[in-house]
């Protein structure tokens, strides 16, 4: 079905904290089920979608916001350039 999402992976600062606060919603309320569970994560599964939660590595809780944002940037602009290159060849110009 289009517009299903496969899974989506979150990566968080406080992976107990998290867990803490999404389980009770995520199994109680909307029926997901807990997939998989390791030392730096755990997963919820609801039929074909399933919702990850990754502890962030140290070294990378100590980048701001805005140098996370500058990458994502950077990242969207190159994705967004090769698409376009894509759409344009198979549309023959």
């Amino acid at each position: 079905m289009n517009g299903t999402l496969h899974h989506v992976e979150i990566y968080v600062s406080d992976l107990n904290k998290t867990i803490a606060f999404w389980k009770w919603l995520l199994t109680e309320k909307f029926s997901y089920v807990i997939s998989q569970k390791w030392d730096f994560g755990i997963s919820f599964l609801l039929g074909d979608t399933y919702l990850v939660f990754v502890q962030t590595e140290e070294k990378y809780l100590k980048q701001s916001a805005i140098d996370c944002f500058k990458f994502f940037e950077k990242f969207r602009d190159n994705k967004l350039h090769a698409l376009k290159k894509f759409i344009g060849k198979t549309q023959g110009s």
